[in-house]
Formats: structure tokens, C-alpha cells, sequence
């Protein structure tokens, strides 16, 4: 299990990174996606933060970037999660 993601919930947030462009997705159109957890935009936002924060802890990588108001997987993201 990649280290980043504590639960399924985060493993399918990132899921809908990957399904996403490069222009990245909103928070809440993610939470809307997986509304069978009921999640809130900023759950959604919150959840990407402390990935991030683990994985920088761990690997000095982010998981997603912030493009504007959207969220995008990161290029090294996209190279692991792609990978497994």
C-alpha cells in the first residue's frame, strides 16, 4: 500500500487526479464523484494537503500541485501511481 494514501478514500481521491488533465479537477467536483463518503470540498482539500505532507516527509515529492482553484497530480506522482 503507497504510504501517502491511509485509507481508500485517498487512494480514490488520487484515482480521480490521475483520471484528470494536466489542468488538474476542483475539490468539489471530486467529493461530488465520491459522494458514497461524504466528503466536502474542503475534506477533499484537506485529505490532498496531508498527503502531500506525508509524502514530503517520506520522499521530499508532493503528491498533487495546486493549478489555481484545481488540483493537479504531480509529474512524480503520475510516474509511481502509474507504476504500481
Amino acid at each position: 500500500k503507497f504510504r501517502a494514501c491511509q485509507d481508500e478514500v485517498d487512494a480514490e481521491i488520487v484515482e480521480r487526479l490521475l483520471q484528470a488533465d494536466d489542468g488538474g479537477v476542483l475539490p468539489s467536483t471530486i467529493a461530488r464523484d465520491l459522494s458514497k463518503y461524504r466528503l466536502r470540498r474542503w475534506d477533499v482539500k484537506r485529505r490532498i494537503q496531508r498527503m502531500n505532507k506525508r509524502l514530503r516527509k517520506e520522499l521530499g515529492k508532493p503528491v498533487a500541485e495546486k493549478r489555481g482553484y484545481r488540483w493537479a497530480l504531480s509529474s512524480f506522482m503520475r510516474n509511481v501511481w502509474e507504476g504500481i
